[in-house]
């Protein structure tokens, strides 16, 4: 690390526990995960001179922390697991506690400080309606599983009661959705972005609000930004002279999941530019799923450009 870089620190985080090191001094630092334990590390931090602090991502354990720090005018990068368990495999690192974790963290930290731009910090109304989204979608889960148990069951009673909590969790979806679209529309601006990707033909509401709280890049980052961003972008796979199938991976699921479902009646009945996309790709001979994910990744470049331009869809400078 050069030596005009300031201090940079890494925690590990617990549901109980803080673990923090600095990189390239030694020891560890435990504090307690909650208000007085993220206070006495704020102090600490401003001590030994830390600007920038690493963070990996920890099942939602980790955001009290990120919030605090972020309002205490620190730099906060929230790392994936999967980050953090290729740079220790790089290292040739076996061994793992949480003291371990803290500086792997920090000098992964420190590693990527100059080389990556400071990120804005995200938008702290997203973060509840993300939540609130969560709980939707576990409604509608909770909804499926009980209508597949009850193609199993013969006992009316239990068949009875199956359908009584299917019917119950779905009833509880909509109504928190209903919600939700309430609290997306009691922000301006989030429900001016609503408005415009619903003048997208075949982009529903469903999928739009998804859109508008899983997906704030829109509208700044390029297409095939956003496109790598929720999974849909094809990656090459070749070698010498093989060249081999593209496939698309990783990338924000629900986001891919949501962009799917609309993605495939507005390709076959709702929106024109789609269905003459897929038409023309499966006439080339290929595949419907193929087709299915060009459509989904063209219907997020629609969302992404009349967010760009804060102008409803027109299907004359939506195609090509």
């Amino acid at each position: 690390m050069a030596e005009h870089t300031k201090p940079v620190a890494g925690i590990d985080t617990g549901k109980l526990h803080l673990d923090t090191a600095v990189h390239t001094q030694p020891g560890v630092q435990r504090t307690t995960n909650d208000p007085d334990g993220w206070q006495s590390l704020i102090a600490r931090l401003r001590v030994q001179g830390v600007e920038h602090v690493g963070i990996e991502a920890s099942g939602g354990y980790e955001r009290g922390v990120v919030a605090a720090l972020r309002e205490a005018g620190f730099r906060v990068s929230l790392h994936q697991p999967r980050q953090i368990k290729a740079f220790a495999k790089l290292r040739l690192r076996r061994a793992k506690n949480d003291r371990l974790d803290a500086a792997l963290i920090a000098a992964f930290t420190a590693l990527i400080t100059e080389s990556q731009p400071e990120r804005a910090a995200p938008d702290p109304r997203l973060q509840p309606l993300a939540d609130h989204l969560v709980f939707i979608e576990q409604a509608i889960e909770d909804a499926t599983r009980a209508k597949l148990r009850l193609e199993h069951q013969a006992d009316p009673r239990l068949r009875r009661q199956l359908e009584t909590d299917a019917g119950r969790a779905n009833t509880r979806a909509e109504r928190e959705f209903e919600r939700l679209v309430a609290a997306v529309r009691a922000e301006p601006d989030l429900a001016e972005r609503l408005d415009l990707l619903l003048s997208i033909p075949g982009l529903g509401l469903k999928t739009a609000v998804r859109l508008v709280v899983l997906m704030p890049e829109l509208g700044v980052l390029s297409r095939e930004q956003v496109a790598s961003l929720a999974g849909l972008a094809p990656f090459d796979h070749d070698s010498g002279q093989h060249a081999g199938e593209r496939h698309i991976a990783g990338g924000r699921a629900r986001v891919r999941t949501a962009l799917f479902a609309a993605a495939l009646p507005a390709s076959y009945r709702w929106n024109p530019a789609l269905i003459d996309l897929r038409t023309r790709l499966q006439a080339r001979g290929k595949p419907h799923k193929q087709a299915l994910i060009a459509c989904a990744r063209k219907m997020l470049t629609y969302a992404n450009a009349v967010l760009a331009r804060g102008t409803p869809w027109i299907e004359k400078t939506a195609g090509g």
